[in-house]
């Protein structure tokens, strides 16, 4: 980056020993760190908007529903392998530079399904082992009451999901005590079948999905259990292969993972899981801190103004996002008042105003009226049509800014070089001390005209900010769709743009089954040309 800005300069690029030199000079306010990959995809997908549209979500579905602490839980799923990846530190032999460590080769994976619930309860786990037949052994020692499963591939798939909702509506029903239960549950394609969404739907389970490759910051089992879950998965099995002096195998795995899980799923980390994605009552928005959002900046618009804005300058602005979304036409303050007809009730002699004053209207001076009046005007503006909301092509035309300068004023003479004479005070007459205070007079108004109009300027620029701010802020909205349109989930095609995503909502429900119905018909068309097709070949044979 300073090679750049120096190119740009004309000058040359920066030494080898520039970087240390720059650390030591702003030692108190730069420092190294460890720098990680991240996905573009979640980088961009924490975007001010796709956060507002989730908090949207969730406050409305939490009012709707009422819904309680105890009635409120979150499910994820995670791996677990028998062996452990990577590097430790070990005490061995001095000469020697790698120390190994002998242990389990065994790669499978074993996918754990957890669920918590806001009044700090957890359910046991799901576990889910890799195998076509399920064996006997693995579940003979289960001190943690898992329910278990097993797929050919040691992740969920459809079937298991349906029978772990069904497992998890008995478990929560009588607590919810006859209340819908809401379901935080991220949307991967092999529990989001028709006959999942329909049983949650007549059971009386909301299920809310999470915006597309952000769970990493708003699905709680991921910040906060699922991170120590993987610090404290790998010294549980370790300790296992020291104490027993053999590997881990499935039969062994419930015991240590009820032993992590009583380290990690506890009644503090329960709720806290939910405070820190902002799933509380009301919702909080903050939840997610400015630093997160950062990566998203270039799909996102910042507020922030150069200079503070003056109170007129914020009523315009307050005045045009109202008028984003108007929904009838300004009135023009130039037209004469309208008068009320006459009425049955009306006993009194209508009083007119004379044709000199008839078209004053005196409720110009009402903060409605003063409303509709810069209404109308900025209707009429040569920027208005930035904020307005149309759709904006790459060939739509860019209004440059408009660069106001100061009024042309004469400038003070505090010093008083365009006297024809002058004296020192001391040594001035009365006559001549008055013309002196009425020239410094003169110069303070001459100042002051200055200063007026620069601060004229200064809110006209502002004023072209705000209105630009606001045109940014649709472009940035249409950039969002254009993504999503070019990323589209395999579920967000079922929802509005910009709607809500509850999955156990009738629209929803409906649009799936519609798809579905046009997919199997799709299918039968296929198969009828393919029949087709055979028999004429047959009959050419």
């Amino acid at each position: 980056m300073a090679n750049k800005i120096i190119a740009a300069r004309g000058g040359r690029p920066v030494g080898k020993n520039w970087i240390y030199k720059y650390k030591t000079c702003h030692a108190a306010r730069v420092q190294t760190s460890w720098g990680s990959s991240y996905s573009t995809a979640r980088a961009n997908a924490l975007n001010p908007t796709i956060l507002n549209r989730h908090w949207d979500t969730i406050d409305s579905v939490y009012e709707e529903y009422d819904a309680q602490d105890y009635c409120r839980l979150i499910a994820d799923e995670t791996g677990l392998q028998k062996s452990q990846n990577g590097a430790i530190r070990v005490v061995g032999r001095r000469g020697v530079k790698r120390q190994h460590i002998q242990q389990s080769g065994d790669r499978v994976l074993t996918s754990v399904m957890a669920t918590i619930c806001a009044d700090g309860t957890a359910l046991p786990p799901f576990v889910i082992f890799k195998g076509e037949q399920f064996q006997i052994a693995w579940g003979e020692q289960n001190p943690g009451h898992a329910l278990l499963g097993h797929s050919s591939s040691g992740y969920m798939d459809s079937e298991l999901a349906l029978a772990w909702l069904e497992w998890l509506d008995h478990e929560t029903r009588t607590k919810a005590n006859g209340k819908p239960r809401i379901l935080h549950l991220d949307r991967h394609a092999t529990h989001t079948t028709i006959g999942f969404d329909e049983y949650a739907a007549t059971h009386g389970i909301v299920l809310v999905g999470y915006p597309p490759d952000a769970t990493d910051r708003l699905q709680g089992l991921d910040v906060l259990h699922f991170a120590r879950v993987k610090d404290i998965w790998p010294q549980k099995v370790r300790e296992w292969d020291t104490t027993h002096h053999k590997s881990l195998v499935n039969s062994d795995m419930l015991q240590v993972i009820h032993e992590m899980w009583m380290d990690v799923f506890t009644l503090e980390n329960n709720k806290k899981a939910f405070e820190l994605t902002g799933l509380t009552r009301p919702v909080n928005r903050n939840a997610v801190p400015p630093r997160a959002i950062a990566p998203a900046e270039e799909t996102s618009v910042r507020s922030a103004y150069p200079l503070p804005q003056a109170p007129q300058v914020r009523e315009a602005a307050a005045v045009l996002a109202v008028l984003r979304g108007r929904q009838q036409q300004t009135i023009n303050p130039d037209d004469p008042p309208r008068t009320p007809s006459p009425t049955a009730s009306c006993t009194h002699t209508p009083h007119f105003l004379s044709p000199a004053s008839r078209h004053i209207d005196p409720d110009l001076f009402t903060p409605r009226k003063r409303a509709k009046a810069l209404a109308y005007h900025l209707d009429r503006s040569v920027t208005f049509h930035l904020p307005t909301g149309e759709v904006i092509t790459a060939d739509t035309p860019l209004q440059p800014p408009v660069i106001e300068q100061p009024p042309v004023i004469a400038a003070p003479d505090f010093v008083g070089t365009g006297r024809h004479h002058q004296v020192a005070i001391d040594k001035m007459t009365m006559e001549e001390l008055q013309e002196e205070v009425q020239w410094r007079r003169n110069d303070t108004h001459r100042t002051d005209a200055i200063i007026t109009g620069m601060e004229s300027t200064v809110h006209m620029q502002n004023a072209q900010l705000v209105i630009q701010h606001d045109h940014a802020v649709g472009l940035q909205e249409q950039l969002h769709d254009k993504e999503n349109e070019k990323h589209t989930s395999h579920t967000q095609k079922y929802f509005k743009k910009g709607g809500r995503r509850v999955y156990t909502d009738q629209e929803f429900l409906d649009a799936k089954r519609k798809d579905l119905e046009e997919a199997e018909g799709k299918d039968l068309e296929k198969l009828r040309r393919a029949t087709v097709q055979s028999i004429r070949a047959k009959r050419k044979a």
